[in-house]
């Protein structure tokens, strides 16, 4: 039995449309929790709050600062545009999503637009876009169309977000390794287990200069054992 490991750089995930039909398993690390946090998180706030504004400023040459920014939905990845965007100084707009996001918009005091007129598109340079709507010949710059901002228009991702994800392949890849997991796996989607993420997790916290002490008494009150998985 064959267990692959499935990450993607770019969030598209490639799936074989039944896995049972394959000659192998995979263990998904996309949607590990650090990775998770490091795609949606740490890329564009928190750890790393200046890689996604960089690569639009470098792009279109002009700061951010009292610009109008629109941020297409309000999931994981564009609240954290959203953030980012704000801290740069952008007034931020939040469009083309669906109710329950744009409640969410209007609660963190973001205002939604219901859509956006018609608009004709002139490419300026290779990454970036220039969207005019005729009516006013106004309109607001598309950069990386397709792609992630840092990696077509900045200078890709931070050393500790790689770190993360990398560690995050090399556990997974050991765990496959070990004898007593072979023959475990069937030809179906598995998830990278929780304590394994929680390894990975306590591994970074170095880094940022933190050191977690080991719950105690607080294990038996929310039902977990001391070692984890929490």
């Amino acid at each position: 039995m064959v267990l692959t490991i499935s990450r993607t750089a770019t969030g598209r995930e490639y799936k074989v449309k039944d896995i049972s039909q394959a000659d192998f398993g995979r263990l998904e690390i996309e949607q590990a929790e650090v990775e998770m946090l490091g795609l949606n998180d740490f890329l564009i706030t928190g750890m790393d709050v200046d890689t996604f504004p960089d690569g639009v400023m470098r792009a279109t040459d002009v700061i951010i600062d009292g610009k109008i920014a629109f941020v297409c939905g309000y999931g994981d990845v564009e609240k954290g545009c959203a953030a980012a965007l704000k801290a740069a100084g952008a007034r931020v707009i939040v469009t083309l999503t669906d109710p329950m996001c744009a409640l969410q918009a209007l609660m963190d005091s973001l205002p939604v637009l219901l859509g956006l007129p018609r608009n004709k598109r002139i490419t300026v340079k290779p990454q970036t876009d220039r969207w005019v709507f005729p009516e006013t010949n106004r309109g607001f710059v598309v950069v990386a169309e397709g792609r992630l901002v840092n990696l077509g228009c900045g200078t890709g991702h931070p050393s500790f977000l790689m770190s993360c994800s990398f560690t995050n392949q090399v556990i997974a890849q050991m765990r496959c390794g070990r004898r007593e997991e072979q023959g475990k796996y069937e030809n179906k989607d598995y998830m990278l287990p929780k304590h394994l993420d929680e390894i990975v997790a306590a591994l970074h916290l170095g880094k940022p200069g933190e050191k977690l002490t080991k719950l105690t008494q607080q294990v038996a009150y929310i039902n977990v054992p001391v070692e984890g998985p929490h």
